[in-house]
């Protein structure tokens, strides 16, 4: 019974070694840039080698990226960035005011993005209490300003 109960410790000993020596490495993206990422390119924030997560300060999230291996997170923070890169080039983002800042306001430009959100599937409304950030492809950016202004 010691001898199981003394390697019982070992083991638990290297797993907090191997726990302990995990790599680390740590992004600063645009918060609009990580959420249309995490909402409409799932797969640059998951990986089967790293622990991804990020942390949403105002308008700069920051991505911690953990791995076994220096390799493992190396490979994904390159392809976080290289998404990113690609992401900040092609999208347009733009800020639409609550005219009406009472509920019903609110309510009504919901109702109005619901209609509209099979005509703009790669759009990314973003809600906030005062405004809706619009995030997408300047094409689809400008038809949903333009659908709200009606």
């Amino acid at each position: 019974r010691r001898k199981l109960q003394e390697h019982r410790g070992a083991a638990e000993m290297r797993n907090s070694i191997r726990n302990a020596q995990r790599e680390k490495q740590v992004l600063v993206l645009d918060t609009d840039i990580y959420l249309y990422m995490k909402r409409f390119h799932t797969k640059a924030l998951h990986s089967s080698d790293a622990v991804i997560s990020g942390v949403t300060d105002g308008d700069i999230t920051t991505v911690c990226i953990e791995s076994a291996a220096d390799a493992q997170g190396s490979k994904a923070k390159k392809m976080i960035e290289n998404y990113s890169a690609e992401l900040q080039r092609i999208l347009r983002k733009e800020r639409i005011c609550f005219q009406e800042p009472s509920r019903a306001g609110r309510q009504r430009l919901r109702q109005l993005w619901e209609r509209l959100k099979a005509h703009y599937p790669k759009v990314l409304i973003v809600p906030y209490d005062t405004h809706l950030d619009v995030v997408g492809p300047s094409a689809d950016v400008f038809g949903v300003t333009e659908a709200v202004k009606r």
